[in-house]
Order: C-alpha cells, then sequence, then structure tokens
C-alpha cells in the first residue's frame, strides 16, 4: 500500500501552522471546485483535497496522523508502527484466508481507507474479535465498519449592504463574518465580492464551496449572501425601480412647471402638468437600475406639495384674494 501525503496534497509543510493549513485548503477548494474549474481531473482533485483537510485539519486527527506518519516518506511503503500486531492476535496469519486482514489483496482503495477505518472508532475492535468481528464470505474476519457517508458542510448565511451606487453601477465590496465549527474556536473570514449591475434589495448570493468544511471527503458548503440596499437622502429602491421625492410649492402643482430632477447618471428636466396632486407619481422610463436583456427599471418622482409657513403682507393678500374668488372646495373635491 502506497502511503498518501496529506501535507503533500495541500502543498503545506508538517511545521505549519493550523491557520496556514486552513488558508492553502480554502485556496485550492475555490481552484479545484468542480462548479468553477472544468478540468476532467477537477473533481478528483477536490476529492483529495477535501479528504486531506479532514485529517490534518482537525487537531486530533492530525495528531494521530503526525504520530504514524512521522517515519514515512513519500510513496514508501506503509510500515505498521510499534504494537500494531497486538490488534490482530487470533488471527490467521501467512496465506491469505478469510479471517486475514490483507493489506495487498486490492480490495480497498489505499491508506485512505484504512486510515478512515482507523479514525472511525477501531479502538473498540482491538484485541481481535471485539463487537465489530464479522466471519464469512467477503468479509475481512475484522469486521470493518462501512465507510461513513459522505456529506456537505454547512451553509452560511450572512448579509452584506450595499448602496444605490452600487447596484447601478457594480462595484467589489469586502465581507467578514465568523464561522463556528465544532470543537474549534470560532474563525473570522474575509471575502472579496463582487456586486453585480442590477443587484436588488433581498437577492441572495451564493458563493460556492465557501461555507463549512465537508464530512468525511464530502464538499464544503455555501457562503449565502443576503444583499440589503441602503436608502440615501435622495432615492430609495423598490426592487428595479427607483423612487425620488420632488418638492413642489402650490402654484407650480396648480399652474404646471418644468422642474430639474436627479437621476443615477445626471439631471433631466420634468415637465410637471398643471392640476398635479400631493403624493402623485410622474415616471422617467429607463432611468431605474440594469435588468437582465439590456432593460431597466424606471425612476418615479414623487411630487409632494409644500405650503409656506410665512407670507409677507403681500402673498397673504394674494392667497386672500385667490381665496375669494375661487370655486374650488378642497373637502368635496378629496371625497
Amino acid at each position: 500500500m502506497q502511503f498518501r501525503d496529506y501535507y503533500q496534497t495541500l502543498g503545506v509543510n508538517r511545521s505549519d501552522s493550523s491557520e496556514s493549513i486552513t488558508k492553502a485548503y480554502r485556496k485550492l477548494a475555490r481552484k479545484y471546485h468542480p462548479d468553477l474549474n472544468k478540468e476532467p481531473n477537477a473533481e478528483e482533485k477536490f476529492k483529495e483535497i477535501n479528504e486531506a483537510y479532514e485529517v490534518i485539519g482537525d487537531s486530533k486527527n492530525r495528531k494521530r496522523y503526525d504520530a504514524l506518519g512521522k517515519n514515512w516518506k513519500s510513496g514508501q511503503d506503509f510500515q505498521a508502527p510499534p504494537g500494531w500486531e497486538g490488534m490482530f492476535e487470533g488471527f490467521a496469519s501467512g496465506a491469505q484466508s478469510s479471517k486475514g486482514f490483507d493489506f495487498g489483496s486490492g480490495q480497498g482503495s489505499g491508506f485512505s481507507d484504512f486510515f478512515q477505518s482507523l479514525f472511525g472508532g477501531m479502538e473498540e475492535m482491538q484485541g481481535g474479535r471485539g463487537s465489530g468481528y464479522q466471519n464469512g464470505p467477503g468479509t475481512s474476519g475484522f469486521g470493518q465498519r462501512p465507510s461513513p457517508k459522505k456529506s456537505k458542510g454547512q451553509n452560511i448565511k450572512s448579509e452584506i449592504t450595499i448602496t444605490i451606487q452600487d447596484a447601478y453601477l457594480g462595484a467589489t465590496k469586502n465581507v467578514e463574518f465568523s464561522v463556528q465549527q465544532e470543537g474549534r474556536a470560532p474563525e473570522r473570514r474575509s471575502y472579496e465580492v463582487k456586486i453585480p449591475k442590477g443587484c436588488t434589495s433581498g437577492k441572495t448570493m451564493r458563493l460556492s464551496a465557501q461555507g463549512g468544511p465537508g464530512q468525511n471527503g464530502g464538499v464544503n458548503g455555501d457562503l449565502l449572501l443576503k444583499v440589503k440596499i441602503k436608502d440615501d437622502s435622495t432615492f430609495r429602491t423598490e426592487g428595479s425601480n427607483i423612487v425620488t421625492t420632488l418638492t413642489l410649492s402650490p402654484w407650480e402643482a396648480a399652474l404646471g412647471a418644468e422642474v430639474l430632477v436627479p437621476t443615477l447618471d445626471s439631471q433631466v428636466n420634468l415637465k410637471i402638468p398643471a392640476g398635479s396632486q400631493n403624493g402623485q407619481r410622474l415616471r422617467l422610463k429607463n432611468k431605474g437600475l440594469p435588468k437582465k436583456n439590456n432593460e431597466q427599471g424606471n425612476l418615479y418622482v414623487e411630487l409632494k406639495i409644500v405650503v409656506p409657513k410665512e407670507l409677507s403682507e403681500k402673498e397673504k393678500s394674494l392667497w386672500e384674494e385667490l381665496s375669494s374668488v375661487s370655486s374650488f372646495d378642497a373637502r368635496k373635491n378629496s371625497a
């Protein structure tokens, strides 16, 4: 059996810290993830990387692995550590039989399966015929447990806040969050995230394989980032549409006017029709956020009529004159 050097698989040294091993693993996982890398050997390489990290990325497993492998070199034939022979007392030796534990029959998949069985609870089977002992066709006589089922790592949910301009133009943002893994201190992670043009509030962005680690060689979970767009003093969003508020004087609303209004990339002259009402919306087509198929949302200008708090003597006189000659009844017309 050929020994697989997990340190070599991740491209790290045996003296490297846990942080260095984790950093190397993430870099390789992103490089060879099947969703991102379409090379023929990417999936197999990704499995090897996850298998290696499951062992040396865990402090307990790494200690055991170092103890068993400290005298081995990459490609060296497997040599059992001292005391290993005691685990096979009472079993047939020499000729291969249904009770022999065979390291070279070709029935297994190499060191990894053996290592998994060793770390998966071999202690309770030491001494030979423990509760795991089996005898019969198709068994090794040692009663190895079946390999644990692979499972995908846990998805991690987080939130990222962006501005309306970020959503309109696209941007690259840094996001930080903590990952809590069982038996370990919380780990702080940081990523550069690309915000696409037209991203809307509530949208969830998926970063493949950037979540919790997979179990027993399974793929990593994903990082799910929920986007929140922060309104500013000028604009607010409604999906792909943008809303802004335009204040008008009573006479502008009554007589009509042409007013300069802001958009996301410029200013335009907007014609206010005579008789405009408070709360009424006027649409500027294709002035909102980008959408698919080269489409774009709209900009809605919401009118707000503001009455002056203080009047000059002449203004007061004119309002009184208007009141005396006008037949308009606001209460009747609002019904």
